[in-house]
């Protein structure tokens, strides 16, 4: 199977040079109606450069907190029908914040390139989403009820690629799919993670310790969890058939539409051929 913690090379490259076109604050369009929506709250505690563990709210530093790049919240591109809003977007970027400097521009550019997947995935499989909620959401009550995860693991987790029967693995800052790797790094030491879609299905995960690095960027987390996976790539991968490289030629058939002016400056260059203009 599929590892939920494949590496995100295929979908997450080094940040492009995109010109810094948008200003620190995007307003929503004059005819638009706010939805307000709180900004992060900031959270810094000092470098320690040593392995943390516990079940209290031990989680890796953050800067200070700065205004996001959008401030309300509403759709600005749909990709295969899906919608990517601006809760999205200012989410990634505040994550990215915790570890990248940069102009806010780039940290977008690279939030639109980081979620193209999952969306195209969701777009294609609705039909299988509502089985595979149910299904995460029994092995998350398990869990909660006290059930051994090890053991929960096995009735429900699609990823046999973990090194450890209870679906654990060590790892780095971007070397997950989103939203997989920020919760990896959000979620508090001890607690679980609410359930959360990426392009491989649901997932919940819970944080066993952080180490932090000398830098942000070298921080390292210490997960396990539970995958409930499209069963088309399920069945795709025991075909055999590369089922990273059929997520890439669907990214790059997906119809994009985009709903604001001047977002298609965040859709990757060799996706835009892609936008559907009137």
């Amino acid at each position: 199977m599929i590892a939920a913690l494949a590496l995100s090379a295929c979908f997450f490259l080094p940040q492009q040079q995109v010109p810094d076109r948008l200003k620190p604050l995007v307003p929503a369009p004059e005819n638009f109606k706010p939805t307000p929506h709180p900004q992060p709250e900031a959270n810094v505690p000092a470098r320690r450069g040593q392995l943390q563990t516990g079940s209290f709210a031990n989680t890796p530093a953050k800067p200070p907190q700065i205004a996001l790049p959008f401030d309300h919240d509403r759709p600005l591109l749909k990709i295969a029908g899906i919608e990517i809003t601006a809760q999205d977007l200012n989410t990634l970027v505040a994550y990215y914040r915790n570890y990248r400097q940069g102009p806010d521009s780039l940290l977008l550019a690279d939030a639109v390139k980081a979620l193209m997947p999952a969306k195209v995935l969701q777009s294609i499989f609705a039909q299988d989403l509502p089985a595979m909620k149910r299904k995460i959401e029994a092995a998350r009550a398990a869990v909660q009820n006290g059930e051994d995860f090890a053991s929960v693991v096995q009735t429900y987790s699609n990823d046999t690629e973990a090194p450890t029967k209870d679906g654990r693995y060590t790892f780095g800052r971007e070397k997950a799919v989103q939203p997989f790797d920020r919760y990896s790094f959000e979620t508090p030491v001890g607690t679980l993670s609410p359930i959360f879609l990426t392009v491989y299905g649901y997932h919940f995960l819970e944080v066993l310790a952080y180490a932090q690095g000398e830098s942000r960027k070298d921080d390292k987390t210490t997960i396990r969890h539970v995958l409930v996976m499209y069963p088309r790539l399920v069945a795709l991968e025991n075909s055999g058939e590369d089922v990273r490289q059929w997520i890439k030629q669907q990214v790059n058939s997906a119809a994009i539409e985009v709903l604001e002016p001047g977002m298609e400056n965040l859709i990757p260059p060799e996706n835009r051929q892609q936008i559907q203009t009137n």
